[in-house]
């Protein structure tokens, strides 16, 4: 059934004190029933238009007193609108509710997430990182293309949110977003503490997620063998900017620094052990764990080749992305058939230049900085030359006590 809806404004008179400016309320009627609502503005008897819902004057107060009354008449209509289209009922009282935000039941989903988004923002350089804001915003914006594409709208109440919707924009993602599979399941968790956020506010009283399951698929990551990194170490580039960013990534590769923390090192990071050992100790950005490298004599050797006594960081490290197109020349140039990131150089010092040379890991997670040894397993390969180590050391154990003699 339609319903008919109309806005009133009007001037309630207070007789007592009518030498005073008046209150302007709204007057919101939805099939026959209205309610009022107070619109903050007030106005003298005689300058008030009642045929136009206008104060008359041309002050600069009178315009913003004008301004804020159809503000108000928009927002009202927006309501409704959304009401409309997304409740089961829509009452001149719940237009209400929502507008003086009485009723917690029409919180919408993507208007959460915003909100959401920008304290993430606020809280960059802080206690977040930038990339956990970028994640978060283009999660909220593959979640606003499958509701205007799904459901030809632009945004619903979190009511509607239910198990089905999760699964058909899972759906979506892996279809007409062309995710893979672990980034569709990473957009679906960030989307997970989203609804959390609303049950805890207790904007809906059920989790529709309570009988979804997010899997990650274990994934091999890319690393260089040794033989694969000396070509690098040992080629000769023409261009500086490749120089420099095979530097990058051969330092990177012997202290397992990320991108973001490597652009980060500072000559305050170093310091030198009793021993006279030189190490690196910096807090990484994306965990805040604390990462302490010894340095080898590669690393040592590149510190001195950069040092700039003008600056306070080490290294001139390009943008991210500058970065990882320019190793795309450097593999070329070096004949490696991998695909390169500079994430690859921090898998290789966990594989190649850690695990395989013995380094226990518990180590190799306090200088990767994990805060949980689970993740430094995940990027600590077991390759077959760690493995074939492994057996011979198994092997020369097991002569000693004749197990392998007939």
């Amino acid at each position: 059934m339609r319903n008919t809806f109309s806005i009133l404004f009007f001037i309630k008179k207070n007789s007592s004190k009518m030498e005073y400016p008046q209150t302007i309320i709204a007057r919101i009627t939805v099939n026959g029933k209205s309610v009022e609502v107070n619109t903050g503005v007030k106005s003298y008897i005689h300058q008030w238009n009642a045929k136009r819902h206008q104060i008359i004057g041309k002050t600069k107060e009178t315009n913003q007193k004008n301004r804020t009354l159809d503000n108000v008449r928009i927002k009202i209509n927006q309501i409704y609108y959304k009401q409309t289209l997304y409740a089961e009922s829509t009452t001149a009282k719940t237009i209400k509710d929502c507008y003086t935000g009485a009723d917690k039941d029409f919180h919408y989903i993507l208007s959460l997430f915003s909100k959401h988004n920008e304290k993430i923002q606020k809280q960059i350089d802080i206690c977040k990182s930038a990339a956990t804001y970028q994640k978060y915003e283009v999660t909220r914006k593959h979640l606003a293309s499958y509701i205007k594409n799904g459901w030809k709208t632009e945004d619903i109440p979190i009511t509607r949110i239910s198990y089905r919707f999760i699964c058909d924009f899972e759906t979506y993602l892996k279809t007409e977003a062309k995710c893979g599979h672990n980034t569709t399941a990473k957009f679906m968790q960030l989307f997970k503490r989203i609804i959390i956020i609303a049950l805890n506010d207790n904007y809906i009283k059920i989790n529709p997620f309570q009988n979804y399951q997010i899997k990650l698929r274990q994934v091999d990551r890319e690393f260089l063998t040794m033989e694969e990194l000396e070509k690098i170490i040992n080629k000769e580039f023409p261009i500086k900017r490749l120089e420099i960013i095979r530097d990058l990534f051969i330092f990177s590769s012997f202290t397992g620094l990320a991108y973001i923390d490597l652009k980060n090192l500072k000559k305050e990071h170093l310091y030198a052990s009793i021993d006279g050992n030189l190490w690196i100790r910096i807090n990484r950005q994306k965990t805040k764990e604390m990462s302490s490298i010894r340095l080898f004599d590669i690393p040592k050797q590149l510190i001195l080749k950069y040092n700039d006594p003008q600056s306070e960081y080490l290294f001139p490290v390009p943008s991210n992305q500058k970065v990882n197109a320019y190793l795309k020349e450097v593999a070329d140039l070096c004949n490696i058939k991998k695909d390169i990131t500079f994430h690859v150089a921090r898998h290789t010092m966990a594989t190649t230049i850690g695990l395989e040379n013995g380094l226990p890991i518990e180590s190799l997670a306090k200088m990767l900085g994990h805060a949980n040894i689970k993740t430094t397993q995940i990027y600590a390969k077991i390759t077959d030359l760690k493995l074939n180590k492994d057996m011979d050391n198994l092997e020369r154990q097991l002569t000693k006590t004749t197990i392998l003699s007939l």
